[in-house]
């Protein structure tokens, strides 16, 4: 029980981190050189995983099932990887 409880809060601030980092390298990132696609893509990435995020912090702190919270919050990483991957995989591609 207390491995779980440790388990949910320490990957829910780690992947809150990444994402929020993105987040905002994206919206406040000053390169000229990035495409919009690619910005639109990760912002909304973003946003979503931490969409889901709030909703493993709401079903695992407050509901205390902790298992269920951790299965969530991986969800939350495999959103954030499809909405990433596809995106990417639908434009243009330069394999070079």
């Amino acid at each position: 029980m207390f491995v779980l409880k440790i388990s949910f809060y320490g990957l829910l601030v780690i992947f809150t981190l990444i994402a929020v980092f993105l987040l905002f390298a994206n919206l406040f990132g000053s390169s000229p050189y990035t495409p919009m696609r690619e910005k639109i893509l990760t912002t909304t990435a973003s946003v979503s995983a931490l969409t889901v995020l709030y909703f493993a912090f709401r079903y695992g702190h407050i509901k205390e099932n902790w298992a269920a919270g951790i299965g969530i919050e991986f969800l939350a990483v495999l959103l954030f990887l499809v909405i990433m991957i596809g995106g990417l995989l639908t434009g243009k591609i330069n394999w070079q």
